[in-house]
Parts: structure tokens; C-alpha cells; sequence
């Protein structure tokens, strides 16, 4: 029940999760293994044992079904077309995804919003067109992070805090702040590798930082760059670049 209430009420609230998970792993199995005692009438040990194990495998096993599997039910892809096939003859990008780089040079918009955007660079002429990408802020325009990518399978998302960047299912969680990846421990997503002719417009992924916040199953929507190609996730439009 308190499960129930943290997704569908409070939609995962990551600041409420702690409170969440006492009730289920702590309060729940004590509950039960204390009614489980007082009503045996054999050995009340062994019965709130047994009953408050059970309510504590019963909620890690829902707790797994939820963070785990059941949001690879809530994915969504587009199929490319064929005339995605890893060029790049256009002669120049689309007003609306071009960025001029600091240091010079012209980007690709990836993802943006009103304090930050994604832009990529790519190498046109070298197959499989090895890229660099930036997250940059838009109030200066100076770089908070760049990273080298060996190929153009690029995805990225944001939220109010972070920004998530996607090379064929392997993530990079940066803050956007300062430009530091998220020192996590661990993390749960749903987000796959793009190279089967799809790419995935949305994804979910929560994960728990060092120092104790924990991201739960935000739904994020992924634009991207996938063999010389552009994908909007919010609209599944696809531009050959």
C-alpha cells in the first residue's frame, strides 16, 4: 500500500524515498511478524519470524518488479528509416540544430533547455564518425563538461538537475551545475543500446548518489544522433543531417 501511494500519489518523489522504503522493508515486517506473534499459539517466535520475512521478501521482490522489469514496459522507440544509413551529404545542418562551439566550429544541437543545452560534434568524414560532445551553459555559453565518443550513436536527455548522455546504453549522469558526474553508487535504468535500426525516445532511470539523494524513475524523453541522423523524441521526427 505504501508503495501504491509513493508511485501513483507522490510519483516517486526521490525526496520521499527513504520514508517509502522504511515503511516497506522496516515497519511492514515488524508489523506483520508482531500481529503473526501475538496470534500464534505455539511458538510466537518462530511465527513473527516467518511472517515478517515473508512481508520483507514480498516487498523486495515488488521493490525489483518496479525498478528493475517494469519499466522496461514503459519504453518507447521509433524505427529509423532506411535513409539513415550512417552518411552525412548534406552540405549544411538546419538552422534549428546548429550550435557554434566555444573554441570555434559548428555543433549539432542534441537536447536543450533554458539553461542548458547538449551539442555534439561530429566527424563527418571518418567512419564510424568519431564525436565529441559538450553540455554547455547557455547564460555564457562556456563549457561545464565534454566527453570524446568513438562513434555517432548519441542519446541525451535533462531533467531540473541533470543532464544524460547516452553512447549505445552506456550512460554519463552529469550535474549541470558544475559539470561533474553524479558520484552514484548505484543506478536502474531502462535505456538501450540504438543500434538495431530504433532509437529509444524515452527512458527511465533512477539511481543513489554517494551522498544519500536518490533519483527515483524519472521518465525522461531522449532526443539523438544515430547514423546521420536526427531524432526529436517528443515528436519522433526524424531529420537526415
Amino acid at each position: 500500500m505504501s508503495g501504491l501511494v509513493y508511485l501513483t500519489l507522490f510519483h516517486a518523489t526521490g525526496s520521499l524515498f527513504y520514508g517509502f522504503a522504511l515503511i516497506c522493508f522496516l515497519a511492514g515486517p515488524l508489523l506483520a511478524g508482531f500481529i503473526a506473534g501475538k496470534k500464534s499459539d505455539t511458538s510466537r517466535t518462530s511465527a513473527a519470524l516467518i511472517a515478517g520475512g515473508t512481508v520483507f521478501g514480498i516487498s523486495l521482490v515488488l521493490f525489483i518488479f518496479t525498478y528493475a522489469f517494469m519499466i522496461i514496459l514503459l519504453i518507447t522507440t521509433v524505427q529509423l528509416p532506411s535513409s539513415c544509413d550512417g552518411t552525412y551529404p548534406s552540405a549544411s545542418l538546419p538552422a534549428a540544430l546548429r550550435y557554434s562551439l566555444p573554441g570555434g566550429g559548428e555543433g549539432i544541437v542534441v537536447s536543450e533547455d533554458s539553461g542548458t543545452l547538449v551539442a555534439a560534434r561530429i566527424d563527418y568524414e571518418q567512419s564510424p564518425h568519431p564525436s565529441t560532445v559538450f553540455l554547455i551553459n547557455r547564460s555564457d555559453g562556456n563549457t561545464l563538461w565534454s566527453g570524446s565518443l568513438p562513434g555517432d550513436n548519441i542519446a541525451a536527455a535533462m531533467d531540473d538537475d541533470t543532464a544524460y548522455i547516452f553512447y549505445e546504453g552506456l550512460g554519463d549522469f552529469i550535474d549541470k551545475r558544475t559539470g561533474m558526474r553524479h558520484d552514484r553508487f548505484l543506478s536502474m535504468d531502462n535505456y538501450g543500446m540504438n543500434t538495431n535500426g530504433n532509437f529509444q525516445t524515452t527512458g527511465i532511470i533512477s539511481f543513489w548518489k554517494r551522498d544519500g539523494t536518490v533519483k527515483s524513475l524519472p521518465r525522461l524523453t531522449f532526443n539523438g544522433i544515430v547514423r546521420g541522423c536526427y531524432i526529436r523524441g517528443d515528436t519522433r521526427e526524424i531529420t537526415r543531417l
